[in-house]
């Protein structure tokens, strides 16, 4: 199926972006889930027994019939391990690839396209829905089409600019809701409007983001266009596969879907679109609920003393910058050029990435870590909690 080859081969390229976080052979912190840190500790050929088996896994997901299923089922039970072993591989894409790769092992590929479409519309809602809050309209969304207003001649007024960014995610709603309800020419056009646009924004010439970020608004941009283009942009009957049809509402079930693989596909798909509207309130996580450039996710801050600038690690050396007396660390630039991806947005991961920060510093060092939780939706108004010692830190 042309949609599981596109994800597929976009997700090994962003494997390899990010390949610090799959493999490494230097110190890097590992986030294993609560209970696992002893086999991410201890027992390493795991680890890389899982990459082994997702890689394989994601090629052989290429192939047609029986093999891309079985290439499918190695994918979404690889990447399981993968995530369990170290939290910050649960990245969106991959997120995507682990939940269509078990359906594409529970159900032939014509009865698949239904819940892959379904997917993409919760996908496009999500992401929406956690960008429209004050965060997004006085922080991030200013910051992403800064480069937009830069080029303006005159200078929008404050309400203006706020309103001008809350119609990027407006805009992304409805044309979620337009796949959704079957205006799928809209919703194309608008899902094509968005991904060329943030292509513009987030590029080399512009913001200059992680190519992760590049390379998943293109492999969305082609998965819509195929999974969403009008049955007159098609072609011929006999490019589609056995058990196809054009429209969403007209597909029948392939002859070959079991009852028990539906229904256990139903009930995931219904948690992938229910969960995210527990992320605010902290019981799910920011990545697998599409918040994706949103703003009131939580947050960690790294602050040393100025007057210490030479005694701070060379490796956080190019990232620091300046607030008054102290100097902090960037931690989106530091965590893209040391793992390609950016930090995870999660306090627990931020509690175990500070402490290990603190490791490698000199000890005694004083330096500071402030926790931000997340934003309050109408107002912006965070709670802090700081820790004043690389050992409170080391600690905690």
């Amino acid at each position: 199926m042309a949609h599981r080859r596109v994800m597929v081969g976009f997700t090994l390229a962003m494997m390899a972006i990010s390949w610090p976080i799959w493999h490494s052979t230097g110190a890097m912190p590992r986030f294993p889930v609560q209970g696992l840190e002893f086999v991410a500790r201890d027992r390493p050929v795991l680890d890389t027994a899982a990459l082994a088996v997702c890689l394989l896994g994601l090629t052989v997901s290429f192939m047609n019939g029986r093999p891309g299923r079985l290439g499918a089922a190695a994918t979404a039970v690889s990447a399981l391990a993968l995530i369990l072993l170290d939290q910050n591989r649960l990245q969106a894409w991959f997120y995507q690839t682990l939940v269509l790769s078990a359906v594409y092992v529970l159900l032939p590929a014509g009865s698949a396209l239904g819940f892959v479409r379904f997917f993409a519309v919760a996908l496009y809602a999500h992401s929406a829905l956690s960008k429209l809050d004050w965060s997004f309209a006085h922080s991030m969304g200013p910051y992403l089409i800064s480069p937009m207003f830069d080029r303006l001649p005159m200078t929008l007024d404050a309400q203006l600019q706020t309103l001008v960014v809350l119609l990027m995610p407006i805009g992304e709603l409805i044309f979620a809701i337009s796949l959704a309800c079957g205006f799928w020419r809209v919703g194309l056009g608008g899902a094509t409007v968005m991904h060329l646009g943030l292509l513009a924004l987030l590029g080399p010439w512009s913001l200059d983001h992680s190519g992760n970020v590049l390379f998943w608004n293109v492999s969305m941009l082609i998965q819509a266009w195929i999974v969403f283009r009008p049955a007159d942009f098609r072609g011929h009957p006999e490019e589609e596969e056995p058990g196809e049809c054009p429209e969403m509402t007209q597909r029948p079930l392939n002859i070959d879907t079991q009852p028990g693989a539906l229904g256990i596909v139903q009930l995931g798909m219904l948690a992938v679109a229910i969960l995210p509207f527990f992320e605010r309130a902290g019981l799910w996580d920011p990545w697998p609920s599409f918040a994706l450039y949103a703003g009131h996710v939580e947050q960690l801050r790294i602050d040393w003393p100025a007057e210490l600038r030479h005694e701070i690690p060379a490796e956080y050396q190019p990232f620091l910058k300046a607030d008054q007396n102290d100097l902090f660390l960037d931690l989106t630039l530091w965590s893209r050029a040391r793992f390609g991806v950016p930090p995870y947005p999660a306090t627990r991961i931020h509690k175990r990435l500070a402490a290990w920060i603190a490791e490698t510093c000199p000890e005694g060092m004083p330096m500071r870590a402030t926790f931000l939780s997340k934003a309050n939706w109408r107002s912006g108004a965070r709670t802090e909690t700081v820790l004043t010692s690389a050992r409170e830190i080391r600690n905690r």
